[in-house]
């Protein structure tokens, strides 16, 4: 940020989407806390990865939500499904744009069986399938255009693939939930963290 630093308030900034966020937020200059009840967040991946302020609560917390505003000069809140696209949407309006709705497809349809079949090839493991009947009124074709997103926000989808879209996910949580801890960063397990946040952040943000 060019004067002064904003602070963004990140709902869900302890797992897997809204982490990116906070962590491009935080490559963009903004000061940012963490909003998490931790129910499918992580405490050490916010507190030892990204090292920004975490807040453990849920956003129907009225009363912590007046005390983290009252306490803290708050520009905007974010809850985040597409970091980048976030970031320009909150710059955009920081700016003075008008409010506005923007949808973020890719403009590339994708079946649910395809996704299923890509899901398995990627991730090697067989996934159940139940077989069910159309239901009333669903349109046989349904993709979302990004246009407006792409000519107003500058904005462009960064894993316009499903197969790349499938593989970084799995990816990420393959480092979270498999041998992260235990082996590829094994300093973070213990008290001792000896691995400079940027490293930390490359192993575990990298696609």
């Amino acid at each position: 940020m060019s004067e002064g630093q904003s602070t963004i308030l990140v709902t869900g900034g302890a797992g897997y989407i809204g982490s990116h966020a906070v962590l491009a937020l935080k490559s963009a200059g903004y000061e940012v806390i963490v909003l998490d009840n931790l129910s499918y967040g992580h405490r050490e991946l916010v507190e030892q990865v990204l090292k920004v302020k975490l807040i453990v609560g849920d956003i129907s917390d009225r009363a912590l939500l007046d005390q983290l505003f009252t306490s803290h000069n708050i520009s905007a809140v974010m809850h985040a499904d597409l970091a980048q696209a976030h970031i320009l949407g909150l710059e955009y309006l920081l700016k003075g744009g008008d409010n506005a709705a923007f949808n973020l497809g890719n403009s590339s349809g994708f079946s649910v069986r395809k996704v299923i079949e890509t899901t398995q090839e990627v991730t090697g493991k067989p996934i159940k399938i139940v077989e069910c009947d159309r239901r009333p009124c669903d349109p046989p074709v349904l993709v979302g255009s990004s246009d407006k997103a792409r000519n107003v926000l500058g904005w462009h989808p960064q894993y316009p693939n499903l197969k790349e879209i499938v593989t970084h996910a799995w990816q990420w949580h393959q480092r979270r939930h498999g041998a992260y801890f235990s082996r590829e960063v094994p300093e973070l397990a213990s008290e001792g963290i000896r691995e400079t946040r940027e490293t930390t952040e490359k192993k575990y943000f990298s696609s």
